[in-house]
């Protein structure tokens, strides 16, 4: 975010993956930090990395198939071994569940809340190009 060499964090801020450096982290919720040991340089391809987010619909989706399963929120919230407040706002979408607690839903309810997908790793060795970063962008406003 910063313009910083130095993006080894992967945090999700405002509902996008960022590779973000330690400075810049706190700004959302960290999801990956590098290893302690130093890995080896791989040649190859750049890999992919898969990662699980939830659907944009969740709440919608959650209250209609607890509303056919004939159940009340406490009720709902009792079978998840949760409180009833947190699943009002997981309900009305103030809250998103974090991924085990959107696995148990998906067993209870029979529905598909978690989605994976595919972060495509781009080649920084092939064509260094120097150009304006989001930080330099926010630094003239």
């Amino acid at each position: 975010m910063c313009g910083s060499n130095d993006a080894s964090i992967k945090a999700e801020v405002e509902g996008v993956i960022l590779s973000v450096c330690h400075a810049c982290a706190h700004y959302g919720k960290v999801i990956s930090q590098p290893r302690s040991l130093p890995q080896k340089k791989d040649k190859a391809q750049p890999k992919d990395e898969i990662i699980e987010g939830i659907v944009d619909d969740y709440a919608q989706k959650i209250r209609d198939a607890r509303q056919k399963h004939n159940l009340t929120q406490e009720e709902f919230a009792k079978k998840l071994n949760q409180r009833a407040s947190s699943m009002q706002k997981i309900e009305s979408g103030r809250q998103k569940p974090e991924i085990a607690l959107a696995r148990k839903l998906e067993r209870l309810l029979n529905i598909t809340l978690v989605e994976q997908e595919t972060l495509h790793q781009i080649d920084k060795t092939a064509g260094k190009t120097v150009g304006v970063t989001i930080g330099d962008m926010l630094k003239r406003m």
